[in-house]
């Protein structure tokens, strides 16, 4: 296993990851990741964040060191008992981290692809600048059809945006291999961390080649007019998206 990797050859916010698996007991797993020194001076920090080398926090959902994602992950840690906690957006690639302002009252759904069934324990945002006190994000998952949001999966219930960092809900939801679309929907406008459409995005494909169903061409769509759903909580069947939005939007994300 290479060691002590030079300073020149490290790619700030890059590292290695390998996974070591027995094939015969999948539920086990060990990471070691593999880094080298940072450049003089400690690396650079996006947006306020510890270098994008380092675990921020023992829980963290979407720093912007945590969301490095090479293999549709933001980040992997390896626990004291060696099992994997993993917070990614499924089947979604990025290559940079940056931020967006929701719009309040917008009901965001964001495709994603889950290529087998996992068990998902937590859902979550990263607030990069707070809203007002006692404001609020409501998350959850909607079912796949056509190319659209549907039935809905799962109301994970709401998260403070009135102060930065991590805002996390611990769910227990297995979701099938599939499409689905995470929600979110908040009644201001907090700055959130999410892919940069500065580098190369990949979202996840939605299953359906387009045509006249929106989100058919795998884009984060939304619907207006759904200030209600924070306090009031999430509808079923998903209200009809009325809006195409920019991948940037892709602002939650599930841990699994």
């Amino acid at each position: 296993m290479a060691t002590d990797i030079p300073a020149g050859d490290v790619v700030v916010g890059r590292q290695c990851s390998v996974l070591f698996l027995d094939p015969s007991n999948q539920d086990e797993a060990v990471v070691a990741t593999i880094q080298g020194a940072l450049p003089s001076g400690g690396g650079a920090a996006l947006n306020g964040a510890p270098p994008a080398n380092e675990d921020s926090s023992a829980a963290g959902v979407a720093t912007t060191a945590q969301r490095s994602d090479h293999r549709h992950e933001c980040f992997v840690r390896a626990l004291a008992d060696f099992g994997v906690v993993v917070w990614h957006i499924p089947g979604w690639y990025y290559a940079g981290f940056g931020t967006v302002v929701p719009m309040f009252g917008v009901l965001y759904y964001i495709p994603i692809y889950v290529p087998r069934t996992t068990t998902y324990t937590g859902i979550g945002i990263n607030v990069n600048t707070p809203a007002p006190a006692g404001k609020l994000a409501r998350l959850g998952i909607y079912n796949n059809s056509l190319g659209a949001p549907s039935a809905l999966v799962l109301d994970a219930g709401t998260v403070p945006v009135d102060s930065t960092g991590d805002k996390i809900i611990t769910i227990s939801q297995q979701l099938a291999a599939g499409n689905y679309w995470l929600a979110y929907v908040t009644d201001h406008a907090p700055t959130l961390t999410s892919p940069s459409t500065a580098g190369a995005i990949s979202p996840a494909t939605t299953g359906f080649s387009g045509g006249g169903v929106m989100g058919g061409n795998n884009t984060v769509i939304s619907a207006t007019g759904r200030l209600g759903d924070v306090a009031g909580g999430l509808v079923s069947p998903a209200p009809t998206p009325n809006g195409s939005q920019a991948t940037d939007r892709a602002a939650v994300a599930l841990r699994g």
